[in-house]
């Protein structure tokens, strides 16, 4: 739009021809115009009203214009900050960590574990490894950014249902065990039966926790295996049946289950005779089964059972040691009965400040007759001075 010239009608000399005058308007200039009729009024307005609907207009049209360039821009630069951030994080030495960690939690299913133990196995893996300088909070930030396959998606649910980098979140790990994408993933469909069995993030459902244990176990999960024969035993979402609980024990363990071969040897099995022949003398293999892979319980038990002649000839050193063995993995039990070997001499000298430490360590495990044996050390000054207070 340019400069408008308008007519301005005036009386010059008594003659009543019209005179024109050029008006150029501008932001600067203030116009006075005279008119001697309505219709000249009505012209101007008109002539003013549409000038201002194309000024609307043309304002409209490049406020568009630059709204959706903005609109462009931004998303290119979303774009490109996306990419940007994943080319960083992006690493394929990230990428394998990630999928020998998963390879990682499959052994640790499979050969069977500590109650509650698996977290700090994964941390220890993830945060001792630096082959490549990758921890668990590098990996953590790598799995929100890329969520495109099994095992990622995966190993994030596995970090909040532990609790690994963030808060423990069950709900969401639930969510991602049973993503489509992972439907068919063996440890994703396993800690499905998981978060059934105790609810976790989820109502319980113990009869989808036998669905899920029984559908790994059959493609070999071996920790599956070992579910669905603790399922049998204790009646949990099936009918109890031990005869059936030992069969699945027995494959577990034959595939290397340190739980199966712990829970063949306990009172569900050989050593009580409950679903099977009483035989203690394989219930004390099975305990040294899982002994020897460092499991304190499995080594409580085997020093239990020499120490008793239960299932084998009594030997009071092979109970001391195998009791000095689940001691230092943390045994409060073992930590009572190592006490008493050294305050009455069992296998080892008699040793009452070393079964004062023993007795005070299970005391402070909060192991009841631990407590009571420090009371009874204070009581006699056994390895300490007496302490009539402390003894109560």
């Amino acid at each position: 739009m340019g400069n408008h010239h308008l007519l301005s009608p005036n009386k010059s000399n008594g003659n009543s021809s019209r005179s024109t005058k050029s008006t150029t308007i501008s932001s600067n200039q203030i116009i006075n115009i005279n008119f001697t009729s309505e219709k000249d009024v009505r012209g101007f307005r008109n002539i003013r009203s549409q000038s201002m609907r194309a000024i609307k207009r043309e304002i409209m049209h490049v406020f568009c214009l630059l709204r959706t360039y903005v609109i462009l821009t931004l998303k290119k630069c979303v774009e490109l900050t996306a990419n940007i951030y994943r080319y960083i994080f992006w690493r394929p030495d990230v990428k394998t960590m990630v999928d020998k960690t998963v390879e990682l939690i499959f052994e640790l299913i499979n050969g069977g574990t500590e109650w509650n133990s698996e977290k700090q196995q994964i941390l220890n893996y993830l945060n001792n490894n630096n082959d490549h300088n990758i921890n668990s909070k590098i990996i953590y930030n790598w799995l929100l950014i890329n969520q495109n396959y099994s095992n990622s998606i995966f190993l994030l649910g596995c970090f909040n249902y532990y609790g690994i980098e963030t808060n423990k979140n069950y709900e969401k790990a639930y969510k991602l065990f049973v993503n489509k994408s992972v439907q068919n993933h063996i440890l994703a469909l396993y800690y499905v039966g998981h978060c059934y069995m105790f609810g976790y993030g989820t109502l319980k459902d113990e009869k989808s926790a036998f669905k899920y244990y029984e559908m790994v176990a059959n493609k070999g999960c071996v920790g599956g295996q070992n579910n669905v024969g603790y399922c049998y035993s204790h009646g949990k979402g099936v009918k109890k049946d031990l005869k059936k609980a030992i069969s699945w024990y027995e494959k577990a363990a034959n595939n290397g289950n340190a739980n199966a071969q712990r829970n063949l040897g306990v009172k569900d099995c050989y050593e009580y005779g409950n679903g099977t022949i009483k035989s203690k003398k394989l219930a004390i293999e099975y305990y040294e089964k899982v002994a020897n892979k460092n499991f304190p319980y499995g080594q409580f038990e085997t020093g239990y059972c020499y120490f008793h002649g239960i299932g084998t000839k009594k030997d009071l050193k092979k109970a001391f040691y195998w009791y000095d063995k689940a001691v230092n993995n943390g045994n409060i039990v073992a930590m009572y009965n190592l006490g008493h070997c050294y305050k009455e001499g069992l296998g080892i000298k008699k040793d009452n400040n070393k079964a004062f430490e023993l007795f005070k360590q299970s005391a402070e495990g909060e192991y009841p007759s631990g407590i009571t044996m420090l009371g009874y050390c204070y009581g006699e000054g056994i390895g300490t001075k007496i302490d009539k207070h402390k003894s109560i």
